[in-house]
């Protein structure tokens, strides 16, 4: 299992200007939402969080040729949780 931290970051200038936040998943600044309330940075940022992950299942487009690279090393990586 693996939990992921979703954060919303008040980014306005200055204390007067408009409501202004940022809605991200640490550890991945690829998946940013703007908003104007908090509320719809929160809606808006868990289905891009989701969006985001179904598009890195999709294998082709996340394919890299490698055939032009040659093979010095392959290691296995298992993750698992312990129960705690």
């Amino acid at each position: 299992m693996f939990e992921f931290r979703l954060r919303i970051l008040d980014v306005r200038e200055c204390e007067g200007d408009s409501p202004s936040f940022l809605g991200i998943v640490e550890g991945l600044p690829e998946v940013p939402v703007h908003a104007t309330s908090l509320e719809h940075a929160e809606t808006a940022l868990k289905p891009a969080f989701t969006d985001h992950l179904q598009c890195l299942q999709d294998r082709e487009s996340t394919r890299i040729d490698l055939e032009d690279y040659p093979t010095v090393m392959i290691v296995r990586l298992q993750l698992s949780s312990q129960p705690s």
